[in-house]
């Protein structure tokens, strides 16, 4: 670079004289200068022939240096296809240990599924042995179940008959209770007739007493009036016997309804407590 640079300067300076010899008219001084110039086109062109061929060798050189890096490589290859063959080599010694080992440990389980096998048909017999006891007991359990049943449900029956007892003996009182609230409308109807009777009986004396003296008819009333109380003192005991004959009844009632609980409360415990 440094030799190019001078040869650069030296043309610009040959450039200067040619100019100057130029404007002073000297052809031989020109013609000199124009030979040296020549003479560095031609060192010019040597220099660059130079750098082609310094070129030529980087690219020698560089080609040198892939040839070798490639070789390089195929050894390294050449190498680790070693590598991997001794890595199979191995491998294949593994597996066929592996093979050896998983034959002897087929064989070990063979054995002990032998062994299994035995103690499982064992195990089969024992089992079917408790099934068949379990199912006795089911079977036991199954007959005690029914024969509760059944006594809960005999148990049951009586009881629905004893409500039954109750629901007929509670329509008995009632029947018997509205036969007398029917006798109290009857008794109470006569008695009303009675009392209408008495009255037109009273009329009638008066129509025929006004013929009379005023001190009859003063007795009349007197008696009329006895009458009346004597009537309504009547009516007041039927009524009194009546109150009396339905708490009786009442009273029936509430003994029945005791004696049935009673019973019941029998019955549950006896159910609780057979024994």
């Amino acid at each position: 670079m440094r030799v190019l640079f001078l040869l650069l300067l030296l043309l610009l300076l040959l450039l200067l004289l040619l100019l100057l010899l130029v404007l002073q008219l000297q052809l031989l001084l020109f013609l000199l200068l124009l030979l040296l110039l020549l003479l560095l086109l031609l060192l010019l062109l040597l220099l660059l022939l130079l750098l082609l061929l310094l070129l030529l060798l980087l690219l020698l050189l560089l080609l040198l240096l892939l040839l070798l890096l490639l070789l390089l490589l195929l050894l390294l290859l050449l190498l680790l296809l070693l590598l991997l063959l001794l890595l199979l080599l191995l491998l294949l010694l593994l597996l066929l240990l592996l093979l050896l080992l998983l034959l002897l440990l087929l064989i070990l389980v063979l054995l002990l599924l032998l062994l299994l096998l035995l103690l499982l048909l064992l195990l089969l017999l024992l089992f079917i042995l408790l099934l068949l006891l379990l199912l006795l007991l089911l079977l036991l359990l199954l007959l005690l179940l029914l024969l509760l049943l059944l006594l809960f449900l005999l148990l049951l029956l009586l009881l629905l008959l004893l409500l039954l007892l109750l629901l007929l003996l509670l329509l008995l009182l009632l029947l018997l209770l509205l036969l007398l609230l029917l006798l109290l409308l009857l008794l109470l109807l006569l008695l009303l007739l009675l009392l209408l009777l008495l009255l037109l009986l009273l009329l009638l004396l008066l129509l025929l007493l006004q013929l009379l003296q005023q001190l009859l008819l003063l007795l009349l009333l007197l008696l009329l009036l006895l009458l009346l109380l004597l009537l309504l003192l009547l009516l007041l005991l039927l009524l009194l016997l009546l109150l009396l004959l339905l708490l009786l009844l009442l009273l029936l009632l509430l003994l029945l309804i005791l004696l049935m609980l009673m019973l019941m409360l029998l019955l549950l415990r006896w159910y609780n407590y057979p024994y």
